[in-house]
């Protein structure tokens, strides 16, 4: 109704772009999420790891589809 856009990421989708493995588990993907933002500490609560992560994948996907002109799924 609103016209905003909804994008929606399989788990194993956000674990192979944030950790290179589809299988990452959660304490991976924190510690990645850390890396890449190069934050001081692992993101607490584990939600939030989990929120960021996420944006994190849409980033990635957005640049795909902008630079190539196609949805990687």
């Amino acid at each position: 109704q609103s016209g905003i856009p909804v994008f929606e990421y399989k788990p194993s989708e956000v674990k192979q772009t944030i950790s290179g493995y589809g299988k990452a588990d959660k304490q991976q993907i924190q510690q990645m999420v850390q890396v890449l933002l190069e934050m001081d500490e692992i993101p607490t609560p584990d939600d939030a790891a989990d929120a960021l992560a996420v944006a994190i994948c849409h980033v990635h996907f957005s640049r795909m589809t902008r630079q190539y002109g196609i949805r990687v799924r």
